[in-house]
């Protein structure tokens, strides 16, 4: 795991340059002790306005998101007052497979990084705030991730492009919606889970259904249940691309 701190930006050194929307202020230096024994007030899975290379999505709701989870802390500390935690691309690591006709997989990394803002991130095309236990704090996250494995885990290369981000989500979140945002597109009706959102795909004004693909987990037996998991071919993915497409074609 790295630890990414002492600084303001929302987007790790891996999202890309765009400029932040918040002036920069001073940030105090935390340790990861400090930082992890945090405890957590709300929880969120945001799908991010860049792929997971860092590619702009812009108003395409067919192109790709990249999700991570923020949560907020009850408590600041010093200026930050919550955490992201992605699993993003070690773009220094080697690919592996590719023979055979088997997939390449590029190995991932997992950031955690301090925030000095609660709620919705600014780069969010979606933002949907999921129940946590009270009282929890963030190492316990973080142990829950390592725990289970979930931190050995690989992006698959599909046409030189890297996925994955939302099958590493599936262990780690609770499916009720607390509350979505924006408002406006609402999401479909009968979308009531954050597990179904991660079946889709999200830009500023639009969406679209979009089954999960399938990273490596080296460690983690991944638990496919078709009533849950919306994986590519499984019945819970041709639900959501149902309801899309009842959403989609309802007059505007």
């Amino acid at each position: 795991m790295e630890f990414s701190g002492g600084g303001n930006n929302e987007i790790s050194h891996q999202q890309g340059s765009e400029p932040q929307a918040r002036s920069p202020q001073p940030v105090a230096q935390v340790s990861d002790e400090s930082l992890l024994d945090k405890v957590v007030a709300k929880f969120y899975v945001e799908f991010f306005k860049v792929a997971t290379d860092g590619t702009s999505v812009g108003d395409n709701a067919n192109s790709t998101n990249h999700a991570v989870l923020k949560v907020d802390f009850g408590e600041n500390l010093g200026n930050y007052k919550g955490a992201r935690i992605s699993m993003d691309i070690n773009f220094e690591a080697s690919s592996t497979g590719s023979d055979g006709g088997e997939p390449s997989y590029k190995p991932g990394e997992l950031i955690l990084k301090p925030v000095s803002y609660i709620s919705v991130s600014n780069r969010s095309a979606r933002t949907c705030e999921t129940t946590i236990k009270q009282g929890v704090r963030l190492g316990e996250i973080m142990e829950c991730i390592s725990s289970q494995g979930l931190n050995d885990f690989s992006f698959v290369t599909i046409n030189d492009r890297y996925y994955g981000c939302r099958d590493f989500m599936k262990g780690l979140i609770n499916p009720g919606i607390i509350w979505s945002f924006p408002n406006t597109p609402e999401l479909p009706k009968g979308i009531v889970s954050v597990f179904e959102t991660l079946g889709m795909r999200f830009s500023d004004k639009a969406y679209s259904a979009c089954p999960v693909d399938k990273g490596r987990f080296h460690s983690y037996t991944r638990i496919e249940n078709s009533e849950q998991l919306p994986y590519l071919g499984s019945e819970k993915a041709a639900q959501i691309q149902s309801m899309v497409h009842a959403a989609l074609s309802e007059p505007r």
